[in-house]
């Protein structure tokens, strides 16, 4: 039996959306508590996401997180190194509203939702640059 190309691509989308709803590369949180004597902290994710049956699904509080604080002397500045995250949602509702929320748009880790870590240094003796 061939398959013809529109049931194949609905296929394929439906697959993608079953990926993406598991996958988590970065979400926006809110700290709950910080244990400054260990680094640790417990984080609320900042996006929910819907079941498939179309309910609000809260995602669990995360404890033990290990924060990374960068140095307090850095100045950010142009040509300063950072690293990029590009969330599993849309940005635009949480930051927005700083409470969890559905994201606004289907997009996921899409370069418009990117999150910017400075402090980091691509090298191994980790130098201020400049």
């Amino acid at each position: 039996m061939e398959m013809t190309l529109e049931p194949l691509q609905q296929m394929l989308a439906a697959w993608k959306r079953d990926i993406f709803s598991s996958l988590h590369a970065v979400l926006p949180g809110l700290i709950r508590s910080y244990d400054p004597d260990t680094g640790l902290a417990t984080v609320q994710p900042g996006l929910s996401g819907k079941g498939s049956d179309g309910k609000i699904l809260t995602a669990p509080m995360l404890t033990d997180v290990p924060v990374l604080l960068p140095s307090s002397d850095f100045a950010v500045a142009s040509g300063s190194f950072c690293l990029l995250f590009f969330t599993d949602g849309c940005l635009d509702g949480f930051l927005a509203s700083r409470q969890p929320v559905l994201p606004a748009s289907p997009r996921h880790h899409d370069l418009s939702d990117a999150i910017a870590l400075v402090g980091w240094f691509p090298c191994f003796d980790a130098t201020m640059p400049g």
